[in-house]
């Protein structure tokens, strides 16, 4: 697949009367978006004190909400709000930050970095 821009190609192939994108095509989309993401203030802020654990390294393992709160104390600008939890949620998710489901819910094992 050639680099179009999304809309673009899905509104052509609808009036051509293709199929929609297939995974293949959806991932090559993606990875051709990637470049014109915007990071949010609050993943941003995330990255300025953690980050994902290296192979070789151990990290600990918090809830979004720890993490978040922590956050919080560095910046009084985050208001805690469901779609604030949620969209962090996504946030660590896009991050690739490894997860686990506990008796205290989801955790993401992630380094804090000294600041």
């Amino acid at each position: 697949m050639k680099r179009y821009n999304g809309v673009v190609m899905l509104e052509v192939n609808d009036l051509a009367g293709l199929p929609e994108f297939d995974d293949t095509d959806e991932v090559v989309l993606k990875e051709s978006n990637r470049e014109f993401e915007q990071i949010s203030p609050l993943e941003q802020l995330f990255h300025c004190y953690f980050r994902s654990p290296e192979e070789d390294e151990m990290g600990e393992w918090m809830t979004s909400m720890k993490i978040i709160e922590y956050l919080q104390g560095k910046s009084k600008t985050i208001s805690l709000s469901n779609s604030c939890i949620s969209t962090f949620r996504r946030i660590l998710k896009k991050n690739q930050i490894e997860s686990k489901r506990t008796k205290k819910g989801m955790q993401y094992e992630v380094i804090m970095l000294n600041k």
